[in-house]
Formats: structure tokens, sequence, C-alpha cells
């Protein structure tokens, strides 16, 4: 259910993007929009019945979760790099990147701790329902200070003067569903024919989508994605890089909290706190690197993506066999949340420190596309892997599907080093060209 949802966010996704500069709003309404839908959303989650099993509490838990993706952030997040391509330049649009890359990483561990501490307190009888108390409060403070410190929107009378881009939209959401879809269902299902049916129909519509693009374009329209804008320099290299590293987050955020709780019957609490220094390291790291000597910020994405393959081989060892860790993890923790906070913040500001401003939207769609859609990816390919692993009779299956795993996450952040090189080398010519 979690990728099913999952899937129904990222599908929704080319429609929210589409409408930040064809549709008669701009983005400070359609963020606005989405923060509202999303604490609502979050207050249904606390009511619903809880169910019995632990997998069923995570895995309903979750469904929740993803309703609010679906319903809220898909309008929210693709205007927040939007916001910033425009409103910020040069050392000021770095900066608000590295936050902005920071806040996003670093949300996803600390929910992890506040959610185990909130389910361990138990409010009210409410058991794991109550991680959606503190989500309500803090989405109102969200809408009142977008009210209050988000620029006005421009005037966007004349958006839809050259109308929608409806084939752009209905190719590119049809091939995403025919991609990910068959991985969604396929192992549950058995891989049945009509899953390599789908994917070969997702690889013909891509394809169809890319020259349906081209062709508005050429036509003077306004496409749903301006592909002239991955020729923004190191922005190719960054998607590839953020591809590898999203989808490895993702998937380690995932197993690691099944592993400590249904594998190890870790409380929810310990769960959490054991994310904390992951957590801290990952946002000290992604807000300050700027700080270092400037003649090291191009190869930080390449140290980051080394540093965290091998952090994942470390604590994929230390746990396969089944114990808990003990005090080294707290460290190995740590570096690992370093170096990932290394990799991802630089990555973001030297992937779009250089797309042009007329061309924020576009490059601020296809970031989205890609991070969403990699996290997705991760959880369910990666999931799917750790739970089948895990269903196996031995001593420790859980601990050896986690080592497994873990292990293919070391492979996927050499992939994301790879990509990185050339955006190292992208960054390291445009500094002396302009020396």
């Amino acid at each position: 259910m979690i990728q099913r949802l999952g899937l129904a966010f990222r599908i929704l996704l080319p429609d929210q993007y589409l409408r930040i500069d064809t549709a008669p709003f701009g983005e400070k309404r359609a963020g606005f929009r989405g923060k509202t839908i999303l604490s609502a959303v979050k207050e249904l989650g606390r009511t619903t019945v809880p169910p019995d099993r632990l997998k069923d509490q995570i895995l309903q838990s979750e469904r929740t979760r993803m309703l609010q993706l679906l319903l809220g952030a898909a309008a929210m997040v693709p205007q927040t790099l939007s916001i910033i391509q425009k409103q910020f330049t040069g050392a000021s649009r770095t900066r608000a990147i590295s936050v902005y890359g920071a806040a996003l990483s670093v949300g996803g561990v600390t929910g992890q701790v506040l959610g185990g501490v909130l389910v361990d307190l138990n409010i009210g009888h409410t058991a794991w329902r109550g991680v959606f108390f503190v989500n309500v409060p803090v989405g109102a403070v969200a809408v009142l200070l977008a009210v209050r410190k988000l620029p006005a929107d421009a005037d966007v009378k004349g958006r839809i003067r050259d109308g929608l881009d409806l084939v752009g939209l209905v190719t590119g959401s049809a091939a995403v569903l025919l991609l990910v879809l068959p991985l969604v269902l396929g192992r549950e299902q058995r891989w049945p024919p009509w899953t390599f049916v789908a994917l070969a129909g997702g690889v013909v519509l891509a394809v169809v989508f890319v020259r349906a693009e081209r062709g508005v374009a050429d036509r003077g329209g306004r496409p749903l994605l301006d592909l002239e804008v991955v020729r923004s320099p190191g922005l190719p290299s960054a998607l590839i890089a953020l591809a590898a590293g999203m989808v490895a987050y993702g998937a380690f955020l995932f197993v690691f909290a099944y592993h400590l709780q249904s594998g190890l019957g870790e409380s929810p609490i310990r769960t959490g706190l054991t994310f904390a220094p992951a957590g801290a390291a990952f946002g000290l790291v992604g807000f300050f690197w700027r700080r270092l000597p400037t003649a090291w910020h191009p190869s930080l994405p390449v140290v980051g993506f080394a540093g965290a393959a091998i952090g994942y081989l470390l604590v994929g060892l230390g746990l396969h066999d089944g114990s808990k860790g003990g005090i080294w993890l707290v460290p190995l923790m740590a570096m690992l949340g370093a170096f990932m906070g290394a990799s991802f913040s630089p990555l973001l500001t030297h992937g779009l420190v250089r797309v042009p401003p007329a061309r924020a939207a576009d490059a601020s769609g296809l970031l989205t596309t890609v991070l969403q859609l990699s996290l997705v990816l991760g959880v369910t390919v990666f999931g799917d892997v750790f739970l089948s692993l895990s269903g196996h009779i031995g001593s420790h299956p859980s601990a050896v599907a986690f080592g497994t795993v873990l292990l293919a996450l070391c492979a996927v952040s050499v992939a994301g080093l790879l990509g990185a090189v050339p955006l190292s080398r992208s960054v390291r010519r445009a500094v002396r060209a302009a020396a």
C-alpha cells in the first residue's frame, strides 16, 4: 500500500508542476493549498482505527502518510525550489539551496526520532496515531508563515494563453504508471506477463513524451517540461547522482526501521533514537558545508557518496549476525549521516546554481520528480527484497536480509559516485573560467 499511494503521488506531480506556470495561480498559492491539505489529512490519520500487529501498524500508518503526500505534497513540493530559484541569486541562492537540502533530508530522519518518542509516550492511549497530533499545529504555523513571509505571486493573467500541455501530461503520467506499477505489484503477483508488457509500453510512452515535448517547444508553445533545461551545466550529472542517492536513502530508512522493530524487537523510541546521530550529522554538514575551504566544494559530492557507500557496508556487516550493534553503532551512524550531508546539499547546489531563472520551474519540477520517484523506487524495490528475504527460515532471517540490502545500497551509492564525478569536473571548470 505504501508503494501504491506513493505511485499515485508521483503521477500527480506532473499535473501540479504544469500548473505552476500555466494555471491562474502562482507558486505561493499552490504551496499554501498544499500545506493546508497536508495538515488536514494528518488530522484524519490520527483517528484511524489501529491494527493489532506491528506490521499492520506500520503499513496503516504509512498509508495515511502517503495519502498526505498524494493530496497535499503533490501541490506543495514542486513550488519550493521554484521559489528559491526565482527569488535568490548568487551566494544567497547557494545558501538557500543548502538550507533546503539539509531540511529536506534531515526531516526524514527527524521524523523517525520524534515518531518513536510519541509512540512510546502513548499520549491519550493513541499508540502510533499520536504522531499525527504534532503535525497539525506545525502545519498551521507553516501556513501562517507562508502567508506572512513568502513573496506575493506575480500577475498570473495570461499564463494560460498557450493552453495546457495535455499531451505531455497524459503521456508523461502514463509512462510513469506503466514503468513503476510492475515494480510495485510484480513480486506479489509472481511477475505475470502483463508486468513485462507494461514495462515495454512505459518505455515507448517515455519516448513519445520526449518527442511530444520537443514538438510543443518547436511550435512556440509551453511544454510540460522544457527539455532545454537538461542542457544546463551540471544538471544531468546531478540528476543521475541524486537518483542513486535518494534510492539508497529511502530504502535505508525503511529497511533499518523495520529491522530494528520487527527483527530485533526494539521499541519505537529506541528505533527513532538510533537514527538521531545520523540526522544530527546530516543537518550540520548539509548546512555548514559552505564554510569548508572553497577548493574542497567541487569534490564534496564525490567524497560524500564514497563515504556513504562505506557506511552502508559497515552497518550491514555489523548487524548481519542478529546483534544490535552496540556502542559502535552511534559513531558509525553519525559518520554515515555526515557523508550523506556532504553529498546531498552540495549536489543540489552545484546542479541548480547555474540554471537560468527563466527555467527555474522546469529545473525544479524535473529535480522534484527525480527525487520523489527515486524515494518511492527505493522503498518499493529494496523493501520488497528485504521482506522477501526476511521471510525465510533461519536463526536471524531479518538480519541476513538487512545485511544483503545494505550491501546492495553500497553498490547504489557507488553508482551515485560515478554520476557525481562529471559534476565535480564541471564545477571545477566553471571555477577556473570565472577566475
